[in-house]
């Protein structure tokens, strides 16, 4: 099991010190998935504030080259390496929970 980073969306400034669409916030996701079962938990956050995007536009990337994996390297900066891997940790660790319950369904067997 992996845990996959994905962004779900990009703010930006129109306009910023001569830039155009200059990123400033994202929304972004964290996956755990159990490919066995297709188990999976989710850290979902909204809006966060990109510091490390747009505070030092001398290395500016503009907005139609950005790649995801771009955008989740910065999103890992400004939680910090160890924040991030707390995330996925505690994925793994609430996946693992859901695993290891009693798996129960319902339903008529003649229905099926």
């Amino acid at each position: 099991m992996a845990a996959v980073w994905a962004i779900t969306n990009v703010d930006y400034y129109l306009e910023k010190d001569g830039h155009q669409k200059v990123v400033n916030r994202v929304d972004y996701t964290c996956t755990q998935t159990d490919e066995n079962t297709n188990t999976s938990t989710q850290h979902v956050s909204f809006s966060l504030p990109l510091v490390v995007a747009n505070d030092d536009l001398s290395n500016f990337t503009e907005y139609n080259d950005l790649t995801e994996e771009q955008l989740i390297g910065w999103v890992k900066t400004q939680l910090t390496e160890e924040t991030a891997s707390m995330i996925e940790q505690d994925l793994l660790v609430e996946l693992n929970e859901l695993l290891s319950t009693e798996q129960s369904a319902s339903g008529l067997p003649w229905a099926s």
